[in-house]
């Protein structure tokens, strides 16, 4: 009775596609944190690792969107001169849907309470005045 609403043939490539993208997103992170730990400066754990799966899991968001757009308008030999303008244009929105979803998840996450707005001001070297680093009014 359950496996009659799950269709395998499009699980398992959204499966495959998340496992990737996952993957894509752990290594980015230990990029940034192994940068971070070469050059001599705390790595911002949280801060690379909410960045990074925003990123990547964005992607499965907006990807059903150019999908159907390459479904519903294949490039063909007969419609190159309107098929590509509309693909080019349906990759400008991809692109612009994508940036503005990550911002708006970014923006929910980081600044839902204060502690988030002192981490991301804190990753991005934002000193006060008196030169006392945001850290330090940061409870453990």
């Amino acid at each position: 009775m359950r496996n009659r609403f799950i269709n395998k043939k499009r699980f398992v490539p959204w499966l495959i596609l998340f496992l990737f993208l996952t993957v894509m997103a752990l290594l980015n992170f230990t990029r940034f944190v192994t940068s971070r730990l070469a050059e001599g400066e705390p790595p911002h754990f949280k801060y690379f690792f909410i960045m990074e799966t925003t990123g990547v899991y964005s992607i499965l968001i907006v990807l059903s969107f150019a999908i159907w757009v390459i479904k519903k308008f294949p490039i063909t030999r007969k419609n190159l001169i309107t098929h590509i303008p509309l693909h080019l244009l349906a990759s400008m929105v991809y692109g612009v849907s994508h940036t503005m979803l990550m911002f708006s998840i970014r923006t929910f996450i980081f600044f839902g309470s204060l502690g988030g707005a002192l981490m991301i001001m804190d990753a991005l070297f934002i000193k006060f005045p008196w030169n006392i680093p945001i850290s330090f009014f940061r409870t453990p």
